[in-house]
């Protein structure tokens, strides 16, 4: 077997090298260990990130084996928060299984309460013993009960079960509850993924629009963008979800999550387009002379010979698998995809040069993901909740039950400072509308007209960072009604128009009014916040909006809204109100 220094006791190490073979290790010498060990080898009192140089010291040489986790764990930010709390990873242990973690090893976790998390690949393809995918288990339900959003994240577990090879559970918890930190750079909704591949389709037209063409000619696809953005049969949709955690080889998959621990979610745009960019550039695409500058070249086996091979000496790489899947897609066809060819590159630096030779600002990314935004009613999916890859839509007319796996969902939220306008039964329903993944969370009162003042600016100097947040408003005849909001209001700030998403709802004390487009309507809105000195804006529509609150916060207006597809939320004469109290409440994690 070929023996991988600095793996821990978790790793079967006879299927990590048959995992191995035939791909070339990433390159490592004294220099390298040395160059590394002088820039992030002390003790972490000492260190100081500095993400620039580690990025430059990442994009050409990879992490040694032996100091791989010691690098990650440093530069991910996990050694700080193991530091502050060392038994960190004990303590959520004990809450979440009401074991000790010394018990781990007999701690099994029954088939009922195993959890997706929204992820499409095994992570037991990279080599992990029993002990090792038992462990993985572990931190994965330490992490949703102390991160409910790690949830949904669709490449949390592979990055775990990568971080499992180098590190110690301790440290491995630690690790990902920093990149769980926001802002986060994994995928925690359907929203994120959608966003994601559109961003990620419209940087492939611009750096690599030869291939990106060929592709779409050789799958017989439309370069429509809007056009069913989450089918099966998307051309892009292994980009933003399986391409890094279900194809690359293991080393090249290491020499991203070297990248990915330093600069996030860009390094795999860089991946993705740098297998759609080899993918056009190899002899068993379809030809045509690329127009582009030239690329680093990058060697890829092929996969035809890997079938043989796998035949011959009767194993099995998971290509066979992978074609046939294609073959079943394509009506027969068999064709050769970018998928099949993240499977077989050979050369890990090779792969990395390709992706660093694609240079773009992470604004572009952003602006393409604010165009995405306008399309979100088809990635929310029938229900319109931000829903993870792995969660299943419910019944536009049927609510939650009390329990998702062997989490138990309240039927009203634990609240932090008890509201002056509403009462136990609206908490109820609004609850029932409130997206999953934040019922772990408890509510906590972040401004209020009693205590911070009838000012707009002190509205948005307390609120601006919070996402989602619930508004609550009560007039001065009585009436009460309020919106659960999606997006921060600090949004005000870059966005010329209108921000916020599909999940978003209005309320009275007596009825909820979702997002119109969950209903299939053509002339829907999607105007579901706005905020300037002037006034804060909700629900527009040609007829107003659902709530106006001016800038002194003593009145106000409430019209039916397109958006929301609602009456005007009170009955006063021609929607207008004054304001009594208006108070804001957000979402914190339990600890």
């Amino acid at each position: 077997t070929m023996a991988v220094p600095g793996v821990t006791s978790f790793v079967d190490t006879a299927a990590l090298s048959a995992l191995i073979s035939g791909f070339k290790r990433p390159h490592e010498d004294e220099a390298t260990i040395d160059a590394w060990s002088k820039a992030y080898g002390g003790i972490a009192t000492d260190y100081e990130p500095r993400e620039r140089k580690a990025s430059k010291m990442a994009r050409k040489m990879a992490m040694p084996c032996e100091l791989r986790g010691l690098l990650w764990f440093k530069l991910s930010g996990g050694e700080e928060r193991h530091l502050k709390e060392p038994k960190y990873y004990h303590r959520v242990f004990q809450a979440e299984f009401g074991r000790d973690v010394s018990t781990a090893a007999t701690t099994v976790i029954a088939e009922d309460d195993r959890c997706s998390f929204g992820c499409l690949a095994s992570p037991s393809r990279l080599a992990l013993n029993a002990a090792g995918l038992n462990t993985l288990e572990h931190i994965l339900l330490c992490l949703r009960y102390e991160h409910s959003e790690a949830l949904y994240c669709p490449f949390l577990p592979i990055v775990v079960a990568a971080c499992l090879h180098w590190m110690s559970p301790e440290q491995t918890f630690s690790t990902a509850m920093a990149l769980l930190h926001e802002p986060s750079p994994l995928l925690k909704t359907r929203l994120d993924t959608w966003l994601m591949l559109t961003a990620f389709a419209r940087l492939a037209i611009s750096h690599t629009s030869d291939a990106y063409s060929r592709l779409l000619t050789t799958l017989d696809r439309s370069s429509d963008l809007s056009e069913v953005p989450l089918a099966q049969d998307h051309p892009l949709r292994g980009a933003a979800l399986d391409w890094v955690s279900n194809c690359l080889p293991f080393w090249a998959l290491m020499r991203v999550l070297d990248n990915f621990v330093i600069e996030g979610d860009k390094t795999l745009y860089r991946a993705g387009l740098a297998i759609v960019h080899a993918w056009g550039a190899s002899d068993t695409a379809p030809r045509r002379t690329l127009r582009r500058r030239s690329k680093p070249t990058m060697a890829v086996r092929d996969w035809h010979a890997v079938l043989e091979d796998d035949d011959a000496k009767g194993k099995d790489s998971g290509l066979k698998a992978r074609v046939e899947a294609y073959q079943t897609q394509t009506d027969g066809a068999g064709i050769y995809v970018p998928s099949m060819l993240a499977c077989l590159i050979e050369d890990a630096d090779e792969f990395i040069r390709l992706a660093f030779s694609f240079s773009f600002r992470r604004s572009q990314i952003a602006r393409s993901q604010r165009r995405g935004q306008s399309q979100a009613k088809q990635a929310l999916h029938a229900d319109g909740r931000a829903l993870a890859v792995g969660e299943t839509a419910p019944a536009r007319d049927r609510r939650r039950g009390e329990t998702y796996g062997r989490l138990a969902l309240k039927k009203a939220p634990t609240v932090i400072e008890a509201s002056d306008i509403v009462t136990l039964d609206t908490w109820k329903l609004i609850w029932r509308d409130v997206p999953i993944r934040y019922h772990l969370k408890h509510l906590k009162r972040l401004f209020s007209t009693n205590t911070d003042g009838y000012n707009l600016a002190s509205f948005y100097n307390k609120c601006q960072q919070e996402s989602p947040t619930v508004l609550l408003v009560r007039t001065a005849s009585g009436e009460s009604f309020g919106a659960f909001l999606t997006a921060a209001w600090d949004l005000r700030r870059h966005e010329s128009g209108y921000f916020g998403t599909g999940e978003s709802f209005v309320f009275t004390q007596l009825e909820t009014y979702r997002w119109s487009g969950l209903d299939g309507a053509e002339d829907q809105g999607s105007l579901f916040m706005h905020g300037d000195q002037d006034a804060l804006l909700i629900g527009g529509s040609q007829h107003g909006h659902a709530i106006r609150l001016d800038r002194t916060l003593s009145a106000g207006v409430s019209h039916a809204s397109d958006t929301y597809g609602s009456p005007p939320l009170v009955r006063e004469q021609d929607g207008h109100f004054k304001i009594a109290t208006v108070e804001v409440y957000g979402f914190i994690e339990v600890h």
